[in-house]
């Protein structure tokens, strides 16, 4: 893998005749100092399954494409909406406004699911405070998604992009498409293309794959004599807006040039507490016996103190008497992580994914 600018083909004929128009934005635009990561093509994996050296291979392809349908999820499928993340009953959320789907009404009854309307409209990251959405739970796309396995049960940002490549390898093109389509429905209702569909992820992105996922998806039903020229206007009208988040303050990185991950959000993100147990006593522990490092990443609770999220921890420093004596010991302080701490551990990165 290498970093580097999102490539876009603007040629003559083809493909880039149909995506010229968007081809031409990219190019202009979208060639931003955020991380673009561009995995090699997978041409020599092709070419080397038609030879004798190749045929070790085929297990390893057929046991892939057999897992797509395992992985396959749906805001219909009563399994689909667990968060094995959280410890809470499932609850499905629409986006404020919206007509409940026929679908999903039936998710109450024959999957023990309440559905719910988020409060507010959603227009950017960042504008409804997630910690008053109680409890959290998904939140709806209209189509199948694919997940990257383990304990995640939703649709990720930017592990679709290679669950993508993946699909569109094995010829699954129609559902490749369907995640780009949820991609431009979070957008549309949720503000930005998400770190994940649920509610907890409404403070945060993930690096932006977008427009690499369409021109790749498009590309394959190019390739099958496919065209949608609406489909492109939709996209270019999503991903601009999607460019445009990365390109303002605060993901805008000051006079740099750059652009930066950022997460609206305050305090421990609710599926580390939630599913981490024990991670920032960990943390508090290091920085305790480490104050060189801790920079301003502990405070000690003081009474009167302004309150901040997160657990309190305590220390106190004792004798270790060698007779039976009772231990002399320092009085006990107590201290929490800081604001600034909670708020790096959420820039450094979608911890759904890392």
């Amino acid at each position: 893998m290498r970093e580097g600018p999102i490539s876009v083909p603007c040629g003559r004929g083809g493909v880039a005749r149909i995506f010229r128009p968007l081809c031409h934005f990219l190019k202009r635009r979208l060639v931003v100092p955020v991380m673009v990561v561009v995995i090699a093509q997978t041409a020599a994996l092709g070419q080397t399954e038609s030879t004798g050296a190749g045929k070790g291979l085929k297990p390893i392809l057929d046991y892939i494409g057999g897992a797509w349908d395992t992985l396959t999820r749906s805001m219909t499928e009563c399994q689909s909406l667990v968060d094995p993340k959280m410890k809470v009953a499932p609850v499905l959320y629409l986006p404020a406004g919206m007509t409940e789907p026929t679908a999903v009404k039936k998710l109450a009854s024959e999957c023990n699911v309440r559905v719910e309307h988020l409060p507010v409209e959603i227009h950017h990251l960042g504008e409804i405070d997630t910690s008053r959405i109680q409890p959290h739970g998904l939140l709806y796309l209209e189509n199948k998604y694919v997940v990257p396995g383990g304990r995640f049960n939703e649709m990720y940002g930017w592990d679709s992009y290679f669950i993508v490549r993946g699909l569109l390898r094995a010829g699954r093109v129609e559902l490749a498409r369907g995640m780009v389509d949820n991609f431009f429905f979070e957008i549309e209702h949720y503000g930005a293309m998400l770190n994940a569909n649920r509610t907890y992820y409404l403070t945060r992105s993930q690096p932006p794959f977008l427009s690499s996922m369409f021109v790749d998806v498009y590309a394959a039903m190019q390739k099958a004599g496919k065209k949608d020229p609406a489909w492109v206007a939709k996209a270019y009208s999503d991903i601009e807006k999607d460019y445009e988040m990365w390109n303002r303050e605060p993901h805008r990185a000051g006079a740099t040039g750059l652009s930066r991950y950022y997460d609206f959000g305050e305090g421990p993100p609710a599926e580390a507490v939630q599913d981490e147990s024990g991670f920032y006593r960990k943390v508090a522990n290091y920085f305790f016996f480490h104050p060189a490092q801790a920079d301003s990443y502990i405070q000690e609770e003081l009474p009167g103190a302004e309150a901040t999220a997160g657990s309190v921890y305590s220390e106190q420093v004792c004798d270790v008497p060698t007779t039976m004596a009772r231990a002399e010991c320092e009085k006990r302080r107590e201290f929490k992580l800081s604001a600034d701490y909670y708020k790096g551990d959420r820039r450094c990165g979608s911890r759904g994914s890392t």
